[in-house]
């Protein structure tokens, strides 16, 4: 199964604002989104007995050495909703190939359904 794009929502400053977006259901497969250093994240747990986690993916290196840099877990609580980002380019975005500038969540195996993502890009 592939990595399916989630597109954040362009968050406005006119009159109304903009209506907020479907959530997407977590997948096996995880999500990928397009990166520009202004995305937040807005995820919750639907299941009301236990705390899932979601995963975002740190292609990042440090230094010559080129030191990995941990993934990025957070615990989202049963029955909660957590806001997440933003996401700094140099440390999640994908370096290379087809996926070039995008960050990749990832879910636990058996959990992801119980996990509802929103995209937000702020102007």
């Amino acid at each position: 199964m592939a990595r399916d794009a989630i597109v954040p929502t362009k968050i406005a400053r006119t009159a109304g604002g903009v209506a907020q977006p479907a959530q997407t259901t977590g997948q096996a497969a995880g999500h990928k989104f397009i990166n520009d250093g202004h995305v937040f994240a807005e995820v919750e747990n639907i299941d009301g007995a236990a705390v899932r986690e979601v995963i975002f993916v740190t292609p990042g290196t440090v230094s010559a050495a080129s030191l990995g840099i941990a993934d990025l877990t957070i615990e989202v609580p049963l029955s909660s909703i957590v806001v997440i980002g933003p996401f700094p380019m140099g440390t999640f975005n994908q370096k290379s190939g087809a996926d070039k500038g995008m960050v990749y969540i990832n879910y636990h195996t058996s959990e992801e359904t119980d996990l509802k993502v929103r995209l937000y890009r702020l102007p």
